[in-house]
């Protein structure tokens, strides 16, 4: 039913399978969703922040990739491995999920409807980072900032939702 009240509001052909979305607006939206997005998409923090925990996740990516790498393709047989693949396979599944919501259902790029994936993809995130391939110093370095940077991001999160509240309640008197 959403997805044909969806198709018919916006004049899509029946025989369409995917919705069109601009992907740079997509991804834009989805990255703020992932980190700090609130009020109906209308409440985000300042752009640097997304880039600052892209550049996180991007270091995180190069780590969980040199880690394969070390291993030389095989999956890891310890417990620690195994568990890191199904965060991986979680992850895989609940961002699939989030796709295809908004590819055929509706275009509501919010990654809210990945949080089944929440756990999963911060262990991913900081064993990424604890796996880079660099010293045992600078790794703590990296993770300590890492989990810094997201207490800073709660806290300009509630910061811009006060910020935002007020703006809203001067505009109802």
């Amino acid at each position: 039913l959403i997805h044909k009240i969806y198709w018919d509001r916006n004049g899509f052909p029946g025989n369409q399978l995917f919705s069109q979305f601009p992907p740079l607006d997509f991804v834009v939206r989805s990255v703020r969703s992932f980190w700090a997005l609130f009020g109906w998409a209308t409440v985000w923090l300042d752009p640097v922040a997304y880039w600052v925990l892209a550049a996180f996740a991007l270091v995180s990516g190069a780590g969980l990739v040199a880690l394969v790498l070390r291993r030389k393709n095989r999956l890891p047989q310890a417990a620690p491995g195994k568990l890191l693949i199904l965060a991986g396979l979680t992850f895989g599944a609940a961002f699939a999920n989030y796709l295809g919501y908004n590819s055929l259902v509706e275009f509501q790029p919010h990654m809210r409807y990945t949080f089944v994936a929440l756990v999963p993809t911060v262990l991913l995130l900081v064993s990424g980072l604890l796996f880079t391939p660099l010293g045992s110093r600078a790794r703590t370095g990296l993770l300590v900032s890492f989990l810094a940077v997201l207490a800073l991001t709660h806290i300009f999160s509630l910061l811009s939702l006060w910020s935002h509240t007020q703006y809203v309640l001067s505009q109802v008197k």
